[in-house]
């Protein structure tokens, strides 16, 4: 995943902020997005990302 698609894809949350997916309370300002919703670790390991193949 690129930083452009996951700065727009994930949402920021800002210090003190509660994140109700999982009952944490944001630290410090930050982006957040679900582990789920990020690369495949399968694509990762055989190079399948940013077009590659």
């Amino acid at each position: 995943m690129q930083k452009k698609e996951y700065l727009d894809s994930a949402t920021y949350m800002t210090k003190g902020q509660k994140d109700y997916s999982n009952n944490f309370t944001v630290k410090s300002n930050c982006y957040n997005m679900k582990i789920y919703e990020l690369i495949d670790i399968e694509d990762l390991i055989k190079g399948k990302i940013h077009g590659k193949s």
